[in-house]
């Protein structure tokens, strides 16, 4: 499907505002796996715990994300900390929205497009019955008055032939 520059323009507004909550959002670990953020918020129950998980989670390719806030919870030190995602996890994630976005897209697009047709198509049907109406209504007057002159033609011709007798 081909795009006007005005429907370019709003999909591809949709495809930054996406991008853009994406790499704002989060979820924590364990809830909402399936979740579409650039960041996890994960809970660790110490000190090591942290240290062990972070260091896989930093093989993996995961990061710390800076501008998160980082807490120290509770008496035994538990932290809750955010990391981003593997950057090839991030765009397979943000590819995968996009794709989505542009089907909706497309399909929301094509059903305007439909709508707009049928809309025009009733406008046109409607204009062409009310010019064949006023035409019909045109001839049936034509003829209501010629048979009214005609008549009137024939009410003359019996009085004029009456008034001879």
């Amino acid at each position: 499907m081909a795009y006007t520059t005005e429907q370019k323009q709003s999909l591809q507004n949709l495809k930054d505002r996406a991008e853009s909550t994406y790499k704002l959002n989060s979820f924590t670990e364990g809830h909402l796996q399936e979740a579409q953020a650039a960041t996890v918020t994960m809970y660790f129950n110490s000190a090591y715990d942290l240290a062990e998980r972070a260091m896989k989670l930093a093989l993996e390719g995961y990061t710390l994300n800076p501008s998160s806030a980082h807490t120290l919870y509770g008496g035994n030190m538990g932290t809750i900390a955010h990391f981003f995602k593997p950057q090839a996890i991030q765009d397979a994630e943000l590819k995968v929205i996009f794709a989505t976005l542009e089907a909706n897209f497309k399909a929301e697009t094509a059903k305007a497009e439909a709508e707009a047709k049928a809309a025009e198509e009733a406008r046109i049907l409607a204009e062409a019955t009310a010019a064949v109406d006023a035409e019909l209504n045109a001839e049936r007057m034509a003829r209501i008055q010629a048979e009214a002159e005609k008549r009137q033609q024939q009410i003359i011709e019996r009085v004029k032939a009456a008034g001879r007798k």
